[in-house]
């Protein structure tokens, strides 16, 4: 966070490191379904499964995660929520997702939809 907030003007930066992504990918969706709630499991059994199982790499295909880094100074976390975009155009996008942020990241999780914005990083590939 320390790097994020002094290089603010700086862009991009490179910092390095190591992760153990399908770990990350697990307790990410972990936070998702803390914000949301046992209606989540109910929806998507998939991701308890998923979460749950050690060596389980298998989302549907119509769940995405998304990550990007957020330079606020609070953490939150809102249950899954509906957008529509370009409402009374040729091409209306229908965004179902759920955000929580655990700084310096904010994560997305997408169902069925397109992200909410396109400059989010898909980490989906994160399970393997």
């Amino acid at each position: 966070m320390q790097y994020l907030q002094k290089g603010r003007s700086a862009g991009v930066f490179y910092l390095p490191f190591r992760i153990k992504p399908l770990r990350v990918i697990k307790q990410v969706l972990c936070m998702f379904a803390c914000a949301n709630g046992p209606e989540l499991r109910r929806t998507k059994p998939e991701l308890a499964h998923f979460v749950r199982n050690r060596e389980e790499r298998h989302l549907p295909d119509d769940v995405r995660v998304f990550a990007f880094y957020s330079i606020g100074d609070r953490s939150r976390s809102s249950g899954l929520a509906g957008l529509l975009t370009g409402f009374g155009t040729n091409s209306p996008r229908r965004h179902l997702f759920s955000e929580t942020t655990f700084l310096p990241f904010e994560f997305v999780l997408s169902l069925g939809s397109p992200p909410p914005d396109e400059r989010l990083t898909d980490i989906t590939f994160f399970r393997g």
